[in-house]
């Protein structure tokens, strides 16, 4: 019969086994979620999304000033935007993209001084106003999509 401080460091020992198989086990299913990206406050029917009107939408030429992160309301997770300068007026404009996660691994060969057509709607938010953008071309056909021209539907909340 085993003594008890062998029995403590084998009751240990398999606990300790125990924690690190579970933490093996659900790790890739944690990194998996996690890749998907939180989109909270960004899904379909959200206040958010409810601004963006499709039958307003319009276009217009600009240059990519910065790409910068944004919370456009309370409860939103983070998304991208580009601050961009309008070729027609040289005024600056916050254009609204979508949720980091969503947005991110589209856009990596998008940079400052890049010229693109933006495609979307203007709205205001808290007094500021926005641009919520469906989708930029650049180059001619190369294109970045965000929603669909249709009906703005956002293109991160279909399945």
């Amino acid at each position: 019969m085993p003594n008890s401080i062998g029995l403590k460091t084998m009751l240990s020992n398999f606990i300790k086994i125990i924690t690190l198989t579970f933490i093996l086990l659900t790790l890739p299913a944690m990194t998996f979620a996690d890749s998907k990206g939180n989109c909270s406050g960004w899904d379909k029917g959200s206040t958010y999304n409810r601004l963006y009107d499709y039958e307003n939408r319009d276009m217009f030429r600009g240059y990519i000033k910065k790409i910068i992160k944004i919370k456009p309301m309370n409860g939103m997770s983070e998304g991208i935007g580009i601050i961009a300068e309008d070729c027609e007026d040289g005024e600056q404009v916050v254009v609204h993209l979508g949720p980091e996660s969503f947005v991110s691994p589209l856009i990596k060969d998008l940079v400052p001084g890049t010229m693109v057509k933006f495609y979307g709607v203007l709205v205001e938010i808290g007094g500021q106003y926005a641009y919520m953008c469906s989708k930029i071309q650049k180059d001619g056909d190369h294109q970045y999509k965000f929603r669909k021209p249709e009906n703005g539907t956002p293109l991160w909340a279909v399945k």
